[in-house]
C-alpha cells in the first residue's frame, strides 16, 4: 500500500531509507577515485547511520506521534526512490540515485518536523533535513564535476 498506517510505520520507512543511503554511500566511497570525494562519502555514510540510529530510538521510545489526519495527507511514493541500487550501477547513476534519495529524505524530515510538537525533536529533524540538503548539493556538484571530466576525456 502507498500509505503510512502509523507513526511507527513512517519511522520504520525513514530508518530503512537511511540504511539504503548508508549502503549506497559506502559503495560510492569505494568507487570514488578522488581521495577527498571518498572521504566525503564516508562522512555522509557516518551521518546517515547516525540519523538511522536516532530514528530507531524515536520509534522505540514512541517520541514522534504523527496524527492520523497528517498521515492521510502523504503517500509513501512521495518519499520512496524506486530505483534500487544494484551491483552494476555506474558511478554517475549512483550519484543520481543519491541525489534523488537525499531530496526524498529531506522532504520526509520536513514533514516529520512539522508533524511533531516536541521542540527538541523538531530541531533534530530539521538538522537532519539540513544534512540531507547538504548531501544533495555535494552529490550534485560531484555529478557535474565527474560528468564534465568524463566527457572531456571521451
Amino acid at each position: 500500500m502507498d500509505i503510512f498506517n502509523s507513526s511507527e510505520d513512517i519511522l520504520e520507512f525513514a530508518v530503512n531509507a537511511e540504511q539504503k543511503a548508508y549502503n549506497l554511500y559506502t559503495r560510492l566511497a569505494v568507487q570514488s577515485v578522488n581521495p577527498q570525494t571518498q572521504a566525503l562519502f564516508e562522512k555522509f555514510a557516518v551521518e546517515v547511520n547516525r540519523h538511522k540510529l536516532k530514528l530507531a530510538k524515536f520509534k522505540l521510545d514512541k517520541e514522534i506521534q504523527v496524527s492520523d489526519a497528517a498521515l492521510k495527507t502523504i503517500k509513501k511514493s512521495t518519499f520512496d526512490v524506486v530505483n534500487e541500487y544494484s551491483t552494476d550501477l555506474k558511478y554517475l547513476d549512483a550519484l543520481s540515485l543519491a541525489i534523488k534519495r537525499e531530496k526524498a529524505i529531506y522532504q520526509l524530515y520536513n514533514f516529520l518536523s512539522e508533524a511533531t510538537e516536541n521542540e527538541e525533536i523538531k530541531a533534530q529533524l530539521q538538522n537532519f533535513a539540513t544534512d540531507a540538503a547538504r548531501h544533495m548539493v555535494a552529490f550534485e556538484l560531484e555529478y557535474e564535476i565527474f560528468e564534465k571530466s568524463f566527457f572531456q576525456t571521451n
